[in-house]
């Protein structure tokens, strides 16, 4: 069988959990072979293969997998933190970060004990950057999102607006 061109590429990045951005090369060879991956990650792992005009990623049923429930998390204070500060949501995240800004918005954030378990430094650097959702500057320090970035939005979105209890300490907890 004549697979397309970089088809290990394309299978290897998107079974690591990488999204495919609409700047990457690839992104227009599996545009161009979407119903064949279509099936082929459907049949093969049991994966969906969702495109955008944006980015193409794979998506399951799994529900197991931290990263995204972490990310989710972080950005849902996040995006808490700039509505509260009256600003537009899509401007401020498309913005230069440095880590620690994050670490410093969870930590003085109510809902920080949500967070206890995320090494942030490590979500970002590590997981985020190695599945195109950021780009991080070394030199400076600091990262970007990457349209990547508009699939979990959404889902922050709703998250900031979930119901929370407080503790004895002032502190948020998920219900």
């Amino acid at each position: 069988m004549n697979y397309p061109t970089k088809h290990y590429e394309i299978v290897q990045n998107l079974l690591n959990g990488k999204f495919i951005l609409h700047k990457d090369e690839i992104f227009d060879i599996v545009s161009g072979n979407y119903d064949f991956y279509k099936m082929f990650f459907k049949k093969s792992f049991k994966y969906d293969l969702i495109k955008t005009s944006e980015v193409i990623y794979l998506a399951s049923d799994n529900t197991s997998e931290k990263f995204s429930r972490n990310l989710m998390l972080v950005l849902a204070i996040l995006v808490d933190y700039i509505n509260l500060q009256g600003k537009d949501i899509y401007e401020e995240l498309y913005k230069s970060y440095k880590i620690s800004e994050i670490e410093s918005i969870i930590k003085n954030s109510s809902y920080k004990s949500v967070c206890r378990n995320i090494v942030i430094e490590q979500l970002f650097k590590n997981d985020c950057q190695k599945r195109n959702i950021i780009n991080y500057n070394s030199e400076y320090d600091t990262f970007q999102f990457t349209s990547a970035i508009n699939v979990f939005l959404e889902q922050a979105k709703d998250i900031s607006k979930m119901n929370y209890i407080e503790d004895e300490e002032g502190q948020k907890e998920l219900i």
